[in-house]
């Protein structure tokens, strides 16, 4: 799937929503892959997916209410949080459900890597128009 030309607050809604959704769908945080085209967006959009997660109220999973979502980078990519890294940072590693999001017209191969990066299950790409 892919969503093109949304504004950042958008495309954060969107992946908070779609969260949201796959949460009650059975699927947890560890499941779940953000991607960026830069490694230099990166820190500045954690907060804003954090903030986004919380709004929606996506800190409820399954039965456990008082488990809040975490997002953090790849170092640790057994633990059950939600990735938030750059592609370069994901290259070779997996997760069911990838994010990818594109700031900027990026060079060509980085935008590639970012269509190629292994999701097992779903890939959403968004171009996010600044």
């Amino acid at each position: 799937m892919e969503y093109l030309g949304l504004s950042l607050e958008e495309m954060v809604v969107q992946v908070a929503e779609k969260c949201q959704f796959l949460f009650r769908n059975g699927y947890s945080p560890k499941d779940i892959a953000i991607l960026s085209s830069k490694t230099s967006e990166v820190e500045k959009y954690k907060d804003k997916f954090l903030r986004a997660m919380r709004k929606r109220k996506i800190s409820q999973l399954n039965e456990e209410s008082d488990l809040l979502v975490q997002i953090k980078d790849a170092s640790d990519i057994m633990a059950n949080h939600i990735v938030l890294d750059s592609v370069h940072q994901f290259s070779s590693l997996e997760r069911n459900i990838v994010f990818g999001f594109n700031t900027t017209v990026a060079e060509p191969a980085v935008f590639h890597n970012l269509l190629l990066c292994l999701a097992k299950k779903h890939l959403y790409i968004l171009k996010v128009s600044i």
